[in-house]
């Protein structure tokens, strides 16, 4: 009988890791992690990256890419921040974004204005790019059979001679970092107004003659011409953390009423300072009260850009009867 010829075949489903064809992602969910072994069948979940395919609410992202994009390249990893998850990710969804919120690491994305940079750098995770190509796994080498060889007579190790230790360089004490606040869109009082050609909005002090004008950046950036997302980004982009600081209405003890918590922008810019602000600057009346005076209760002035009454982070607060006698 004529020997038969062999035959060229595929597992069911797709090409194999290594082969010409494209490579196929599917979930093993019992394993935590996405396959490419070419045995996907007519499983309905496919995926063309290991990125898509590790992206999902059952599996955890990291282990997941680990195993089916082990040999990515670290030159194409890209943070990008999630200002609602308060840290930095890095799992491809960068693609369409503004260059500007881009960074090429996870220490340059977290230094902003509207997350926590401690906070920020633990939650991120290390980069794992998405999967453009086929990661074949290498193939281990057979282990070679070692040849017995004639025994070398021992030769007498030299007497070391001692060396003295090199002195290492003190590193200089690193100046302590001012405590980030997250910046709430509708919490950031002040006289906004839209800027509809560069996508956000504006509280320079230069609102007088514009159209529209707005008590809260949340609001400025609320319309139909403008991406709202887009907008609260660009807009806390353009200020400093100390410019912020310095035009923000805060809750702060009255320099000039003793026992009297005030809201507003007029402190002295000297409590600003990394070593000064938890202690002079807060975010509620109470807490003010309890940090400059002790205990709760204290009284309660308004003065947020002249008016005496108006929003807080915490609350309204309306202006106080005039009493004649």
């Amino acid at each position: 009988k004529p020997t038969k010829k062999p035959t060229n075949s595929t597992p069911q489903g797709g090409s194999t890791p290594g082969g010409g064809g494209a490579v196929v992602y599917y979930p093993d969910l019992n394993l935590g992690v996405c396959k490419f072994d070419g045995a996907h069948g007519t499983n309905p979940y496919q995926f063309p990256t290991a990125a898509s395919c590790c992206t999902n609410q059952w599996m955890d992202y990291t282990k997941c890419m680990a195993y089916a994009d082990p040999y990515h390249d670290p030159a194409e990893i890209k943070f990008y921040p999630d200002i609602y998850a308060g840290f930095c990710k890095s799992d491809g969804g960068h693609k369409g974004l503004d260059e500007r919120m881009v960074f090429g690491s996870a220490e340059l994305c977290c230094d902003n204005v509207w997350m926590v940079y401690g906070d920020c750098l633990n939650k991120s995770v290390g980069g794992t790019p998405p999967s453009g190509s086929n990661p074949t796994p290498p193939t281990a080498p057979s282990p070679a059979v070692p040849t017995p060889a004639a025994p070398r007579p021992a030769t007498p190790r030299p007497t070391p001679v001692p060396t003295p230790a090199t002195p290492r360089p003190t590193t200089p004490p690193k100046t302590p970092k001012p405590t980030k606040r997250i910046i709430d869109p509708s919490k950031l009082t002040g006289k906004f107004y839209p800027d509809f050609d560069a996508g956000l909005c504006l509280a320079d002090g230069k609102e007088f003659g514009q159209a529209y004008t707005f008590d809260t950046l949340d609001k400025c950036c609320t319309n139909a011409l403008m991406n709202y997302q887009d907008c609260v980004t660009y807009s806390l982009e353009v200020y400093t953390e100390e410019d912020l600081t310095a035009v923000l209405c805060v809750w702060h003890p009255d320099p000039t009423v003793f026992a009297t918590c005030t809201y507003s922008s007029l402190y002295p810019n000297s409590w600003t300072k990394p070593e000064k602000r938890d202690n002079y600057l807060f975010d509620t009346h109470e807490d003010c009260c309890v940090g400059a005076f002790g205990g709760p209760g204290c009284s309660q002035k308004y003065n947020c850009d002249g008016a005496n009454a108006g929003p807080t982070p915490t609350g309204y607060i309306t202006e106080p009867p005039t009493t004649y006698y």
